[in-house]
């Protein structure tokens, strides 16, 4: 008997500990949630209100207290991973504010861009952008709709959403954000009637991850642009011509 009131009494324990943990980390994302909503208006980023914000400390030291081990969905880890870059890259850009570019901030001595350097801390580990992108997020997760989502703070960046991501609501947040990039016309165009796609360079960098040919990659593509698209065959693919926008780098912020 004794036996099983420690057995239960561990078990309890063990319930409300990992639920209080739950609780912190949807404390601590609503936080960055209300961040987002006053600040960043479709897409564009006050930057100069936000660095000022001591909230936005708040998240941060909240992430690299946290350990993602505990989180036990694929909807809770990806949200939480992608969340994670967003907050570390919006954090760099306050950390050298005013600049004009994130491209800026390449490290002197090594050489290495902003998303090589291991300016990421969550629990324990001091990592990259760049290694949270590829050894943690594309590795394990294999959703192309995450370049959709992971912003780099430049203009012909996917938008940064004004919410967080949630994994309750994340398979339509990371669907919509697919909307709202290949339909803004400044980083996708697409001439239905000529064959044209002059589509982001995102998907040159990142062809991989949309198929295994440019047939594969326009499919993936015109179902976020128009819902009544037809699957490409070879044959009409090889009627597209894709010409790749070039990057603009600039800020993403809305004081121009």
């Amino acid at each position: 008997m004794k036996t099983l009131s420690k057995f239960l009494m561990i078990v309890l324990l063990t319930t409300i500990f990992f639920n209080s943990y739950a609780q912190t980390l949807k404390s601590a994302t609503d936080l960055y949630d209300s961040l987002l909503k006053k600040y960043v208006k479709e897409g564009k980023v006050n930057y100069k209100q936000l660095c000022k914000d001591e909230h936005l400390n708040k998240f941060i030291n909240f992430l690299s207290n946290y350990n993602p081990d505990s989180l036990t969905t694929k909807n809770e880890a990806l949200a939480f991973w992608i969340n994670a870059y967003n907050a570390y890259t919006i954090k760099t850009i306050c950390k050298n504010y005013p600049l004009n570019s994130i491209t800026e901030l390449k490290d002197k001595k090594s050489g290495k861009s902003i998303w090589d350097q291991n300016i990421v801390k969550i629990g324990d580990k001091l990592i990259s952008l760049n290694y949270i992108e590829n050894n943690i997020i594309r590795k394990k997760f294999k959703d192309n709709r995450i370049h959709f989502a992971l912003v780099c703070a430049a203009k012909s960046c996917p938008s940064l959403r004004s919410e967080a991501y949630l994994p309750e609501k994340l398979d339509a947040q990371l669907t919509d954000q697919g909307q709202i990039f290949l339909q803004d016309t400044s980083k996708n165009k697409f001439n239905f009637e000529n064959n044209i796609a002059q589509i982001s360079s995102l998907f040159q960098w990142y062809a991989s991850d949309f198929g295994k040919d440019e047939t594969e990659l326009l499919n993936n593509l015109f179902k976020y642009v128009n819902p009544k698209y037809k699957l490409l065959t070879d044959s009409t693919s090889s009627e597209w011509k894709i010409n790749y926008l070039n990057y603009n780098w600039s800020l993403n912020s809305n004081e121009d």
